[in-house]
C-alpha cells in the first residue's frame, strides 16, 4: 500500500497535463506546455515547466530523438534569462517526480522551503544539469552518461558552499542567514510571471488562438470538451519574439550545437596553420595571397564567434573574465589584418613588425582559449560520465 502511494506521488505532475485549467498553482500553460508554480519552492522564483505528452523519464533518459522538444523549451525560456539573469534552468540528475520537467529557479534561493542540504545542493552542485549543457551534450553525443549513485552522494555533501561568493558553511541556518544579509532577492516573482504570461500570449497570438487564462474561478463554466478541443486545433510554434529576442534565441541554438564547436576547432587549426606558416617564414609576415586570405577568414570566423556568444550568453558573457581575452583577440585580429593592406612608405616595415606582434599576441590569446576550451571539456565530460 505504502509502495503504490509513492508510486501515485511521483505521478503527481500528470495530473496537470490533461486539465491545467483545473489547477490554481498552473501559471500560464498552452497544448504544448504547462508552467506550473513548485508546491515547495526553494527560492523567490521557482516553478516547473512541463511538456504535455507524457513522458516518464529523467535527464538520463533522453537521446537525439528529444532534441526538439528540449530546443523548444530553450526558446520558450531564452526571454525570461535574457531579462532575468538570476534564473537557473535545468534538470535534476536524479528526479523525484517521473514526468519529465523543467526547474526554473532563481539563484537567490529565498524559501522557507529550503529546510535541508539536499535541497540546497540539488540545486547548487552537478546535480542540477542545466539545460544549455544538456542540449550540447545530447546534440553532440547523443546522450547524458548519468551515474546515479555519484549524483545521489552529492547530495549528501557536508560543507555547504555560498553560489555567489563561495563562503562555506556548515549548516544551513547560517548559510540562509548569509543569503539574507549578503545576497538579497533582485527578481520580483510578479514580473518573471508577468514576461512568462507574454511570452505564452505571443504563441497564441501567432497561432490566432484564443487565451487561454488558467484560473479555476474563471473556467468554471467552461466546457473541458470544448477546450481540450480548443487546445487540440492549436498548432505547435514558436513565440512572436522581437528582433532583439529573435537574434538571441539564433544564437543560442547556434551555440549550443556541434556545428558552433565544428567551427570552433576550424578557428583554432587555423590560427595555429598560420604561426606554423610564419615561423616558417623566419618570423616575417607571408605575402602570399593564400595566407592573407586565410588570415581574413580567421578574423571573420573570430568576429562572428565571439557575436554569437554575446548574444547567446547576454550580461553572463562579460562575468567570465576569459570572455575578455576574446574581445582583446578579435580588435588585434581586425587591427592585424587591415595593417596588411596600409603598408606604404617609409613606414612599411615598421607596420610589418607590428602586424607580425599582433599576429603573435592574437595567436597567444587564441593557445589560452584553446585550453580554456579543453579544460571545459574535461570538466564536463568528468562531470557527465
Amino acid at each position: 500500500m505504502a509502495h503504490q502511494d509513492k508510486d501515485a506521488w511521483r505521478d503527481g505532475l500528470r495530473r496537470y497535463l490533461d486539465d491545467p485549467a483545473e489547477h490554481a498553482d498552473v501559471i500560464t500553460y498552452d497544448d504544448e506546455f504547462v508552467v506550473v508554480q513548485d508546491k515547495y519552492p526553494k527560492a523567490t522564483v521557482h516553478f516547473l515547466v512541463i511538456p504535455r505528452q507524457v513522458l516518464s523519464m529523467g535527464v538520463g533518459d533522453l537521446d537525439r530523438e528529444h532534441l526538439p522538444l528540449l530546443r523548444r523549451m530553450a526558446d520558450l525560456v531564452a526571454p525570461l534569462t535574457a531579462s532575468f539573469p538570476d534564473l537557473q534552468v535545468g534538470f535534476h540528475s536524479v528526479p523525484s517526480m517521473r514526468q519529465l520537467h523543467l526547474h526554473v529557479v532563481s539563484t537567490d534561493f529565498s524559501s522557507p522551503s529550503l529546510k535541508h542540504k539536499k535541497h540546497w545542493h540539488s540545486f547548487t552542485t552537478t546535480f542540477f544539469k542545466p539545460l544549455a549543457d544538456v542540449l550540447s551534450t545530447i546534440d553532440s553525443t547523443g546522450q547524458i552518461a548519468m551515474r546515479c549513485e555519484r549524483e545521489r552522494e552529492l547530495l549528501e555533501a557536508t560543507m555547504i558552499v555560498c553560489n555567489q561568493c563561495a563562503t562555506m558553511f556548515k549548516t544551513l541556518p547560517q548559510l540562509k542567514r548569509h543569503l539574507i544579509s549578503v545576497h538579497p532577492a533582485t527578481v520580483s516573482l510578479d514580473a518573471v510571471k508577468q514576461l512568462l504570461s507574454t511570452i505564452f500570449s505571443k504563441k497564441r497570438t501567432a497561432t490566432n488562438a484564443p487565451v487561454e487564462v488558467p484560473s479555476p474561478k474563471r473556467q468554471a463554466h467552461a466546457s473541458p470538451t470544448a477546450t481540450r478541443q480548443a487546445g487540440s486545433n492549436m498548432q505547435q510554434s514558436r513565440p512572436h519574439l522581437s528582433c532583439s529576442e529573435y537574434a538571441m534565441v539564433v544564437a543560442s541554438r547556434l551555440y549550443f550545437s556541434a556545428f558552433y564547436r565544428t567551427v570552433y576547432l576550424i578557428m583554432i587549426a587555423s590560427s595555429v596553420a598560420c604561426v606554423a606558416w610564419t615561423v616558417a617564414n623566419h618570423w616575417r609576415t607571408p605575402t602570399s595571397e593564400v595566407f592573407i586570405s586565410l588570415e581574413i577568414l580567421l578574423c571573420c570566423m573570430l568576429v562572428v564567434e565571439v557575436v554569437i556568444r554575446m548574444l547567446a550568453l547576454k550580461r553572463k558573457f562579460w562575468k567570465r573574465w576569459t570572455n575578455l581575452f576574446d574581445v582583446a583577440a578579435s580588435v588585434l585580429s581586425i587591427v592585424s589584418v587591415a595593417l596588411y593592406f596600409h603598408q606604404e612608405g617609409v613606414m612599411e616595415e615598421l607596420e610589418e613588425v607590428a602586424a607580425d606582434f599582433m599576429m603573435m599576441f592574437r595567436n597567444a590569446n587564441q593557445y589560452m582559449r584553446l585550453a580554456v576550451f579543453l579544460k571545459y571539456v574535461s570538466v564536463r565530460d568528468d562531470v557527465d560520465g
